[in-house]
């Protein structure tokens, strides 16, 4: 027939070939045969038993008096409320001596 020439022959195991290598090339690119997808759930009884001895140790949640921040950390409100406070009391004094005055 036809299709049993050589020259048919040699042009289908061509592109048998190539069609593998690209099938080859998509599997190792893509696919990632060698991960999966799905993974167990995460053990962490472990992870939470030495976070729980670290903070029982260091235990942030505690005030203690000797603890000092590396740097200051400056409250802006109060400094505000100050100033004006500072503010206020300037403008009252400052108006008690212009009734003295009068």
């Amino acid at each position: 027939g036809p299709n049993c020439t050589v020259e048919q022959v040699l042009l289908e195991s061509l592109l048998v070939q190539a069609y593998q290598n690209a099938q080859t090339i998509i599997h190792k690119n893509f696919l990632l045969a060698h991960l999966t997808s799905k993974h167990a759930s995460p053990n962490m009884t472990k992870m939470l038993e030495l976070l729980t001895i670290q903070l029982a140790k260091s235990s942030p949640h505690i005030l203690l008096p000797s603890r000092k921040s590396h740097c200051p950390i400056v409250d802006f409100l109060d400094k505000g409320r100050e100033t004006m406070e500072k503010a206020i009391q300037g403008e009252a004094d400052e108006s008690d001596e212009t009734v003295d005055a009068e």
